[in-house]
């Protein structure tokens, strides 16, 4: 009786840590979604994607015209000089091939959100559908492939008359570097004081 006690035992212990290990195992290999819907192959392994990481530094963007401040990985990214009109910058990335933007702009002609959808996936998409797209009444975004069959991800936060845009494009071998600052740098738009 006592042997089964021990066997019965040891098997419990087993599954316990054979469930544990592979807990701790997928968890490392969970794949994060992209904006576009679509699944990236892996979490990057670069030091931006790691919270409280030393290089996940963030530095703030503010600008005067448009009363917007947007932050960014100071790492990965640094801010070009604001454009001569005062609407944004371009950041430079210090790896990869990524064009990166930021800009404020008037709705003039008071452009409904779908209108403003419609007209943006024109500019930018390579006459594809959109992979994602979204238009709300404080809310544009998409995404899709370009013409070049590059990554484009745009977010323009409509406030008023106000309209702040952050727009990516980069190459679809670099998703696993820019997805989480795509997000990180699209939930960081604020505008007003």
């Amino acid at each position: 009786m006592r042997t089964k006690k021990h066997w019965l035992t040891a098997l419990i212990v087993g599954i316990v840590l054979c469930v544990g290990i592979a807990y701790v195992w997928l968890a490392r290999k969970t794949v994060a979604p992209a904006p576009d819907g679509s699944q990236a192959t892996a979490l990057p392994s670069h030091p931006a994607a790691a919270p409280g990481h030393q290089a996940n530094r963030l530095a703030s963007y503010g600008n005067a015209r448009f009363e917007y401040t947007i932050d960014y990985p100071t790492p990965l990214l640094t801010a070009g000089n604001e454009a001569d009109n005062g609407d944004g910058v371009i950041f430079k990335p210090e790896q990869g091939d990524a064009d990166i933007r930021v800009w404020g702009s008037y709705n003039v002609d008071d452009d409904a959100p779908a209108k403003i959808l419609k007209d943006a996936l024109a500019d930018d998409c390579a006459g594809d559908k959109a992979s994602y797209a979204v238009a709300r009444s404080n809310l544009v975004a998409y995404s899709c492939l370009d013409a070049k069959g590059r990554i484009v991800y745009r977010k323009t936060l409509i406030d008023g008359s106000h309209l702040v845009t952050v727009h990516f494009v980069y190459r679809p071998q670099e998703q696993a570097l820019w997805a989480p600052v795509i997000k990180q740098m699209g939930d960081a738009i604020r505008i007003g004081g």
